[in-house]
């Protein structure tokens, strides 16, 4: 059986493709699947992860959520058509599948990888993680039946520290995958995003408050315990990109 890796630009994903180079195991496919939301050094690790793979022969693809009239739209851009907020804040997983699973499936489909094998980035600290992972398997009718679920960081005993080993050994910075926008951000999260990325804050501060005014946010929240009019600047660079209480910078 053929089988790839869902690429998902962070620490384990880009350890897991290092490390089955290391091994000499290639995969068949490599695929990325763009939500549009992205952070800006997540999309530069997948360039630079992108490159490593054509330079030793590796394949690697990007895929997109496309809607039915042939378009393209982003998570934050579709929060922002609809008013709501991003699914994660009302306790859903919509973004996951939609920009994530969705795009892979009908990638696999299109290019002949259906059955396939796909090697998922859990590594083996992730205990919680790999069990939820076990169950959402056995009741997740959203899943494609013709795929097989494979976990080899944690089949291998690679932790979280042993993948950012690795990446450093590569001479690469390790960087998180997230959407800048997604409601599972922490505190300190939200502020380093306002310090290094103010115009991607003003974008999720357009996002709360639209869906707030549509009456879609009236419990729920993007940013949960964090308040953006509040925020503590946190920037080591000489001009101060987020202003504290007092409004001063």
């Amino acid at each position: 059986m053929p089988w790839g890796i869902n690429f998902g630009g962070g620490v384990n994903s880009t350890a897991l493709v290092l490390i089955c180079h290391d091994i000499g195991l290639k995969p068949d496919w490599i695929v990325f699947s763009d939500t549009g939301s992205e952070r800006p050094e997540t999309y530069a690790n997948v360039r630079r992860v992108e490159s490593f793979c054509k330079a030793v022969g590796f394949p690697f693809e990007i895929t997109r959520w496309i809607r039915k009239d042939g378009t393209f739209e982003s998570v934050h851009d579709n929060c922002l058509r609809t008013n709501y907020l991003p699914s994660k804040a009302y306790g859903y997983s919509g973004c996951t599948f939609k920009w994530k699973i969705q795009p892979l499936q009908r990638w696999r489909k299109v290019h002949g990888f259906n059955p396939s094998g796909i090697a998922i980035g859990y590594d083996a600290g992730e205990t919680r993680r790999l069990q939820n992972a076990a169950k959402r398997m056995c009741q997740d009718t959203e899943r494609d039946s013709d795929e097989t679920v494979w976990y080899p960081l944690a089949a291998w005993g690679v932790d979280r520290v042993n993948c950012v080993r690795r990446i450093i050994d590569q001479g690469w910075s390790p960087s998180k995958s997230a959407c800048f926008c997604c409601p599972s951000a922490k505190p300190d999260e939200w502020e380093l995003l306002g310090a290094e990325y103010p115009e991607l804050l003003k974008i999720c501060e357009e996002i709360q408050d639209a869906a707030k005014c549509a009456g879609h946010a009236d419990t729920k929240t993007l940013f949960r315990s964090y308040d953006p009019n509040a925020a503590h600047c946190v920037c080591t660079a000489d001009g101060c990109l987020i202003h504290d209480e007092t409004g001063a910078a």
